[in-house]
């Protein structure tokens, strides 16, 4: 196999596009604007399994057959996980993502709005959770005893008053296998505008910003809502080593590491480097993790001390978590401004 180090435009993409824990809530209509950042959780469960709802990172084990959850998983009562999205509007006093029902609870996918213009959903236990803007957005995860719930991650995906469906089509929602999402972007055409789904629909509304879409999300394992880290975390590089996702981020020339199950949560775990490398002065910029035959590399931008120009740096290790050893002078250089941004690719 051919190997190669691209020089490239300093662009990163984290697969998933999982964020931190989203906020979540039953209350009263308010103020507030939809951050479109309700992601699913995508982490896996073991064969029949059903997600986490316990919160303890333990799936919860439930045979499922025809929509029954069979005797093993029986013996513990139904429960109800609610998750809800970035735009839900959070009362005073709630301080989870989520609510935890005793019970099987429900909702048939559609969002109505009030006077305000905000959005409403209304669930089989009689709550009503509000969202800001025009889109109601629910998780609901069933784990127990808990009777004719779908046995794998399925999306409904509701339109507004405005929709307009194609021929043949009476019903007001889709179902699909999987999960669904949008990036909240209504795009204008005319007197008419269009929303760009993740399985590449393209559903069309009557006015130029007139896109009005509920989605709701069951045995999909919750939602997840950005940002990632709350913290100084630009130009990130990402490394999957087993099980465990590696980020390596910008600020500073130690470059932080940080680790994660589920590529929401992550978990300070030191830094690339415990000294400055000697030939770079400053401007340590987007890092990015590999590994290389044996060895673990982290590739990285700075400004050389001699000239000022930027050049490629590189340190290796034997561990995706350090300590890194810096090869002691740049890697790639170039005539002013030089070079910045390298990715690997084999």
């Amino acid at each position: 196999m051919s190997q190669t180090l691209r020089i490239g435009a300093g662009l990163c993409l984290l697969p998933g596009l999982l964020g931190s824990p989203g906020e979540a809530g039953t209350g009263d209509a308010a103020s507030g604007e939809a951050t479109w950042t309700d992601i699913l959780r995508a982490d896996g469960y073991p064969d029949g399994g059903a997600p986490d709802v316990a919160g303890d990172g333990a799936p919860v084990e439930a045979a499922v057959l025809d929509g029954t959850v069979q005797p093993d998983a029986a013996a513990q009562p139904c429960k109800t996980r609610i998750t809800y999205g970035s735009s839900w509007i959070k009362p005073a006093g709630h301080t989870t993502s989520y609510d935890d029902v005793q019970s099987k609870v429900t909702w048939d996918g559609s969002c109505k709005v009030d006077a305000s213009g905000n959005h409403y959903a209304t669930l089989s236990n009689g709550w009503t959770p509000y969202f800001s803007g025009k889109s109601c957005v629910i998780a609901l995860d069933y784990s127990g005893a808990c009777s004719s719930v779908p046995t794998s991650c399925t999306t409904r995906v509701s339109y507004g008053a405005a929709w307009l469906p194609a021929p043949n089509h009476p019903a007001k929602h889709d179902d699909v296998s999987g999960v669904l999402t949008w990036d909240g972007i209504c795009h204008a055409s005319g007197s008419q505008s269009w929303a760009l789904l993740t399985n590449g629909w393209t559903p069309y509304f009557l006015g130029s910003s007139a896109c009005d879409l509920a989605f709701r999300h069951t045995q999909c394992g919750g939602l997840f809502a950005n940002p990632v880290v709350n913290t100084d975390c630009p130009d990130p590089g990402l490394l999957k080593e087993g099980s465990t996702y590696h980020m390596v981020c910008t600020p500073g020339w130690a470059f932080p590491l940080r680790t994660s199950k589920d590529l929401a949560s992550w978990t300070k775990k030191g830094a690339v480097f415990s000294s400055q490398p000697s030939w770079a002065a400053s401007h340590f910029w987007a890092p990015e993790l590999h590994k290389v035959g044996s060895k673990f590399v982290v590739y990285y931008s700075a400004k050389r001390s001699a000239t000022g120009v930027f050049a490629v740096g590189a340190g290796t290790s034997t561990s995706a978590l350090g300590p890194y050893t810096d090869i002691g002078k740049p890697l790639v250089t170039a005539p002013s401004p030089g070079v910045i941004d390298a990715h690997y690719f084999k």
